[in-house]
């Protein structure tokens, strides 16, 4: 299931355990899967003009156990 946030030309979904980024654009009523993106590659946004981000810059930290808690 997806959910999504209404009325957005594009959201990205970031999956840190699998270090790749699904972006969906807004496509006639419906988002679509425009791409997934993992290491090596860079993620660029239709909707903010010039904004790209290399894949591996959102996991270059290291996240503990112990930093994630559950509610």
């Amino acid at each position: 299931m997806t959910i999504s946030p209404p009325g957005r030309a594009e959201y990205w979904v970031v999956v840190p355990w699998d270090r790749q980024v699904r972006v969906y654009r807004l496509v006639d009523g419906a988002y679509q899967l425009a791409g997934e993106l993992g290491s090596g590659q860079v993620a660029r946004s239709d909707v903010l003009r010039g904004f790209t981000i290399a894949v591996d810059q959102l996991f270059e930290f290291e996240m503990e156990h112990t930093d994630v808690q559950e509610s």
